[in-house]
């Protein structure tokens, strides 16, 4: 069984690990997907440590029932949007659910907020992650217009996909 429960600080070693684990394996598929460099975990640190301080479940971890952190998933508000842009589990042990939990305490979160459309930034060519995201009722989703083209910029190897709560 899993906790679900908001990110502290002292969870940042743990969540840099999966982080750089889950990168790893991402550029196995997709070389787009650099390695990360000491530059890049700086950067991830410091926008994860500012979520984490500023609050509001932007953070969530999930925790086995051992103590360890298992996953975490992060997100934002952003133009009246939920923004997931990071979601990360432990690749060594199967924790069943988890991916699931931590995606449901962070909707939650998001629809407290009244915000019914959620927006997920999902690896192009992993079909696990896409067929995880579908399971749970997300589309694809392409901007339209020359604003969400710009507002929504998002690196090649990535792609959207959208929740709303009307599906």
């Amino acid at each position: 069984m899993v906790k679900v429960r908001p990110a502290v600080i002292d969870d940042l070693p743990r969540l840099l690990h999966l982080w750089q684990e889950r990168q790893i394996i991402l550029n196995q598929s997709d070389k787009r997907f650099t390695t990360p460099t000491p530059a890049d975990h700086a950067a991830w640190e410091a926008e994860i440590s500012e979520r984490i301080q500023r609050g509001a479940n932007r953070v969530l971890v999930g925790e086995a029932e051992s103590g360890e952190v298992a996953g975490y998933i992060s997100g934002e508000v952003r133009d009246g949007v939920g923004v997931v842009d990071h979601i990360a589990l432990d690749a060594h042990t199967y924790h069943p659910g988890l991916g699931r939990a931590l995606w449901e305490a962070l909707r939650t979160t998001f629809t407290d907020q009244d915000i019914t459309t959620i927006r997920i930034i999902v690896p192009r060519y992993h079909a696990v992650e896409q067929a995880f995201w579908l399971a749970l009722r997300a589309t694809p989703w392409q901007p339209t217009t020359d604003t969400d083209k710009d507002s929504w910029k998002i690196p090649q190897q990535t792609q959207w996909m959208t929740w709303s709560s009307g599906q």
